[in-house]
């Protein structure tokens, strides 16, 4: 069959006239979306558009995208949420990039500038009818051990008939010893035109079966109403056997994908698959983020009754204004989301929707109404929310973390979320550019004494005195996050920061540290355990001895970019403080 017969059957292609040979080459056009970026205009998302700046050169570039985390610290730290389920799934970010012509993928290149290594998967979302679904172009695990220089990762593509123009990289960085860097991505592909008739039975035929769509995959094991065949041929007779305590103990170590498969082999396994759906207390679906679609939540919800801790996030959606029809629900829409809360939201204590695009405000209301038990919330990175729904989170009287990390809220909800859930222990507002702290540093420090982290990152609109503020009324904090913070006096916010609750302090890129703040840390914090004061020129030598003196818990210290901390002596501290990683970024 030609390559254009192949591209008709698809249908997805229409009235094309190239040859194998004929590639199109790009880099990015725009960034649709992302998990976290490290600055607002350095080390930036947009920093990944158009062609390399900075390749072949190795180093810390100001002109690449960096994602906020790296390693296991973020996760050891008193900020760090439970884990929900948490697997072989590692996946901690991904940036999702737009190229301006459709092509079918046949090379996919990632400039890679510093600690290279960290890419674990690479999804294409096609065009024309299927835009709503991700197909996995490839799949791998975190490279270790990889020289320090620059490179191009290009890996092997799965062969894939369809045309795209948007790609989503994923990454996995705890085994990361810094951040990681990237300079640009390349496309390389076949062009076409997208085809604008929609053939079911073409469609299903070629399309959805051969990019084996999660939801394509598990769909005969969710039909309540099939027979169920009985197994039995005797030479799986011995697994039947096995007490129904001895099988679940078996099947408790599959994913949720599998023991949906499994559920299919025979009326008894579908019995005790579907009971431990029923008793699971926690539910991490983002390791399926990018297959999760209305018809998927429909069948889960009525079996999530006991469920306490669910996380939907990266879930996506392309088409929130249109209810899925005619193909099966190939995106999350509001609806589909909505009703799995109305059926199994009541006993919720924890829910995760990070970068969840189809979450939206009508939504936020829907939650708090059937999850008045919500303890957790995380909506960091929902695009389409703000006040009108933010607001409703303060009818959450047990709510005590709440994420709301670079959304476009303001302070006219996240007040009212800060004088009712007074239990409130754990609060992200990195940032949220929207947010005017002079009006949330009262609010916290007269209604919230529990507060145990707060993070500030680049809120630069935080004054001395809202810190100040924040301390006097707060007085355990524990993890205080002021990355990017130049514009307050760090002398007077160390003399109330500094506290013997303090295990983790950002202070990255203030400008203002110096010599007497990390004193009065050694001075003030004995149960210190990570600090980071990187750019920060002023610190000394004999500062950072004194720290290490006296802070004997101490276990990550960043002082990349204090210059006046010669190398050698970092080298000789490593030796006598071994206990202590130290970070020391200099190029």
């Amino acid at each position: 069959m030609s390559f254009r017969a192949r591209c008709l059957l698809a249908n997805l292609v229409d009235e094309i006239d190239l040859n194998d040979e004929d590639l199109a080459c790009q880099f990015v056009h725009d960034v649709l979306n992302y998990s976290s970026q490290y600055g607002a205009n350095a080390y930036c998302s947009q920093r990944i558009i158009g062609s390399p700046s900075k390749f072949p050169s190795y180093g810390d570039f100001a002109d690449c995208f960096v994602v906020r985390t790296y390693g296991t610290w973020w996760q050891r730290c008193p900020s760090a949420a439970q884990p929900i389920e948490r697997g072989l799934f590692t996946h901690r970010d991904f940036i999702e990039v737009e190229f301006l012509q459709p092509v079918i993928p046949k090379k996919v290149e990632v400039y890679e500038t510093y600690h290279p290594g960290s890419i674990v998967r690479i999804l294409a979302r096609p065009c024309g009818e299927h835009a709503g679904k991700w197909v996995a172009l490839w799949n791998g695990e975190p490279q270790l051990g990889l020289p320090a220089q620059a490179r191009i990762f290009c890996p092997p593509l799965k062969r894939v008939r369809f045309l795209t123009k948007v790609l989503r990289i994923e990454l996995d960085s705890q085994y990361q010893q810094y951040y990681a860097e990237f300079d640009a991505v390349q496309l390389t592909g076949v062009p076409g035109r997208v085809s604008k008739k929609y053939i079911p039975e073409l469609a299903d035929a070629g399309v959805i079966r051969a990019n084996e769509i999660l939801f394509h995959g598990i769909r005969e094991s969710i039909n309540e109403e099939e027979t169920v065949a009985t197994a039995t041929d005797e030479k799986h007779a011995h697994l039947l056997w096995l007490p129904n305590e001895l099988l679940i103990g078996i099947l408790e170590q599959l994913d949720l994908v599998t023991i949906l498969r499994c559920s299919r082999v025979c009326r008894r396994f579908y019995h005790v698959c579907i009971s431990m759906i029923h008793s699971k207390e926690e539910f991490d679906l983002q390791p399926y983020s990018h297959t999760v679609n209305d018809a998927f939540l429909n069948y889960l919800g009525p079996k999530l009754q006991s469920v306490k801790r669910l996380s939907l996030a990266w879930v996506s959606s392309t088409n929130l204004d249109i209810p899925p029809t005619d193909n099966e629900g190939l995106s999350t829409s509001v609806s589909g989301a909505a009703n799995l809360f109305r059926l199994s939201g009541r006993n919720l204590t924890a829910l995760r929707l990070a970068c969840c695009n189809f979450v939206t405000n009508p939504l936020l209301r829907i939650i708090v109404d059937e999850c008045p038990l919500l303890v957790d919330v995380d909506i960091q990175r929902c695009q389409h929310i703000s006040d009108p729904g933010v607001v409703h989170l303060q009818n959450l009287s047990h709510l005590r973390r709440l994420n709301l990390y670079s959304t476009a809220v303001s302070e006219r909800s996240v007040v009212s979320v800060c004088t009712q859930c007074i239990q409130l222990e754990h609060l992200d507002v990195g940032h949220c550019r929207s947010l005017k702290m002079s009006f949330i540093a009262p609010a916290l420090a007269d209604h919230c004494p529990r507060l145990r982290s707060l993070c500030l990152w680049f809120k630069r609109d935080t004054s001395t005195a809202d810190i100040v503020r924040i301390c006097g009324g707060c007085p355990r904090i524990e993890d205080f996050d002021l990355g990017w913070l130049s514009a307050v006096n760090m002398h007077t916010v160390m003399e109330h920061v500094a506290t013997k609750h303090l295990k983790r302090l950002c202070l990255t890129g203030t400008r203002t540290v110096g010599a007497m703040e990390v004193q009065l840390l050694a001075e003030k914090c004995p149960h210190l355990e990570q600090l980071d004061v990187l750019g920060n020129s002023e610190v000394t030598t004999a500062a950072i001895a004194c720290l290490l003196e006296r802070c004997r818990q101490l276990q990550l210290l960043d002082i990349s970019f204090c210059r006046a901390i010669p190398t050698p002596q970092i080298d000789a501290w490593k030796l006598m403080y071994p206990h202590v990683v130290f970070k020391n970024s200099t190029s």
